[in-house]
């Protein structure tokens, strides 16, 4: 679940709502990781987001 909202500057990178449910696809990086949102795939800052309970 993202907790801030995201603005992707560059392709490739992810841009979603704070409350958005992001799939994590890829979280092999420590500070950005790839995930799906809104039908669409970018890289976005680990730490914009916390697993769903």
């Amino acid at each position: 679940v993202a907790l801030f909202d995201c603005v992707g500057d560059d392709d490739g990178e992810l841009s979603f709502a704070a409350g958005a449910l992001i799939t994590v696809v890829d979280a092999s990086d420590d500070g950005w990781w790839t995930g799906d949102a809104d039908g669409k795939r970018g890289v976005f800052p680990a730490n914009y987001v916390k697993a769903a309970a």
